[in-house]
């Protein structure tokens, strides 16, 4: 090529020389930014960040090792600085490649009118020539280089990727789980999935919630400022989905684990997926089997009984006619009175957790009765009964319990024991939750103007009205009280203290 510009200078002059050469220079340019656009938008597209930007930050390297409370945004600012950033480089590149085209056109029209044709057409062949060369063989460092980019993020994420828990699943059926779909279960019901599709998500029913609680707070200022900070907070969060960057490799993983595990229960509908009863399970059981151990559960004609219709509408007027002859009586408050209330009650599904510490995967009901016509008043007799319970028996949760054993030495030839009462709840009969409530009236009474007569009957009325449906039929509970009612656990309390 030296020999080829010493010619053309000898022929044609040194400006036109060094036009033949400014114009190669452009395209080794060109060929380079073209390489370093596609390695920018595949690092993008990835959720890679080159080592140019990723060494920018050392200065805060020494903050990112301290276990500071602030460490989880101050890794936000720097991701989303890196994205900003490297966004600007891949704008910035298309900016210079614009430019080297523009050059180049300017080039080429300068050289069209200072060189024949056959030389003119030899020169721009050979640099067509040279720029495939150059651009394959930049491709391939930029590939090097992008793969070994992967295989760092990837070792880097590999200590905090999902692993299989196999204790917290139980596969109760003979169907072998796909290696995701065991992975995804075994997170547990409390594992937050990534959310990317913001058609899917229920904003109707968060708007609903929102306003809900929104509603019983009586200054009407405070509700509409709730109201503008929660739109703005939706909107941010829309905002940021739709503008989201590239998916962490994580989050990938764990979508396409979603993807699977939903196509693989839609292709075996018989199967359900269950939350344990303790333990944080999640266990997989056949639909069939499921079925037969609830129905199993509610042949017992002691405890439960069945109905030929939906007794919610009965019940839903019984419980207003509480609530507004206690408003009557001066007894509450018209909030509290329209909070009791209530005109949309729809009927509870009873639902089985299975128990996987015992043998035999025996189910434990549960009525959720958010729905129940009686769930408000429930709340509001258990609140008095709890302000009531001031028991040195009772703990309130195990961590309690660890900090009490650890400062108790047994004497010599003594045992600590555990006694466990076998289903608490539907064991309680209503004449000993009366007799309870009778006793303990001088304590129960201090909270609440109600009188013991009145209080026994709202009392009994919210242990009756525990009802459910399964499987299309409905069923009253006639004997204890339903695992679900927010007033059966207060009352277990109060049973228990006696004994």
């Amino acid at each position: 090529m030296a020999g080829f510009y010493q010619s053309i200078n000898d022929e044609f002059g040194p400006e036109v020389r060094a036009t033949l050469k400014e114009y190669a220079d452009n395209n080794r340019r060109m060929s380079n930014m073209v390489v370093r656009k596609d390695f920018l938008i595949r690092c993008r597209k990835e959720g890679l960040f080159p080592s140019h930007i990723q060494n920018s930050f050392k200065c805060v390297f020494q903050l990112l090792e301290e276990r500071s409370p602030y460490l989880r945004n101050l890794e936000s600012c720097i991701t989303t600085f890196k994205r900003k950033v490297l966004s600007l480089e891949i704008r910035h590149t298309y900016f210079r490649i614009k430019q080297l085209r523009a050059m180049e056109q300017q080039l080429r029209a300068k050289l069209s009118g200072e060189l024949p044709e056959s030389r003119y057409t030899t020169f721009f062949a050979s640099q067509e020539i040279f720029f495939e060369r150059q651009t394959t063989s930049n491709r391939q460092k930029t590939s090097n280089k992008f793969e070994r980019l992967l295989a760092t993020m990837i070792d880097h994420c590999s200590s905090r990727s999902p692993s299989l828990n196999e204790k917290a699943i139980h596969n109760a059926t003979e169907i072998t789980l796909p290696e995701k779909v065991e992975l995804l279960l075994s997170l547990g019901p409390k594992f937050a999935l990534p959310s990317t599709n913001v058609a899917e998500m229920p904003f109707y029913h968060l708007l609903a919630d929102v306003e809900s609680v929104i509603q019983t707070h009586q200054d009407a200022d405070v509700q509409e400022r709730t109201r503008c900070r929660v739109a703005n907070n939706i909107q941010n969060f829309i905002h940021r989905q739709q503008h989201a960057g590239p998916m962490h490799p994580n989050e990938r993983f764990l979508k396409e684990a979603e993807r699977e595990t939903r196509s693989f229960l839609k292709q075996h509908p018989n199967l359900y997926v269950l939350k344990a009863d303790k333990g944080n399970k999640t266990v997989i059981m056949h639909k069939q089997d499921y079925v037969a151990r609830m129905d199993q559960l509610l042949a017992d004609t002691n405890t439960y009984e069945k109905t030929q219709r939906d007794p919610t509408s009965a019940f839903q007027t019984k419980n207003n006619g509480i609530a507004r002859r206690l408003e009557n009586l001066g007894l509450l408050d018209a909030a509290t009175a329209r909070r009791l209330r209530t005109y949309k009650a729809v009927c509870p599904r009873i639902y089985g957790q299975p128990k996987t510490h015992k043998p035999g995967l025996p189910l434990r009901p549960v009525v959720p009765c958010m729905t129940s016509p009686s769930y408000e008043l429930s709340k509001f007799v258990g609140a008095i009964i709890q302000r009531s319970l001031h028991s040195k028996y009772n703990i309130s949760d195990s961590f309690k319990f660890c900090e009490l054993v650890n400062t108790v030495t047994l004497p010599e030839g003594h045992v600590m024991v555990s006694f466990d009462v076998v289903s608490l709840f539907t064991c309680i009969p209503q004449t000993l939750v009366r007799k309870s409530i009778i006793k303990h009236w001088d304590e129960i009474g201090t909270h609440t103007d109600i009188c013991l007569d009145l209080f026994l009957e709202v009392t009994a009325f919210c242990i009756e009205c525990s009802y459910f449906s399964f499987n299309g039929s409905f069923y009253k509970q006639k004997f204890g009280t339903a695992m679900g009612n927010p007033l059966s656990p207060m009352i277990a309390d109060l049973v228990m203290k006696i004994f």
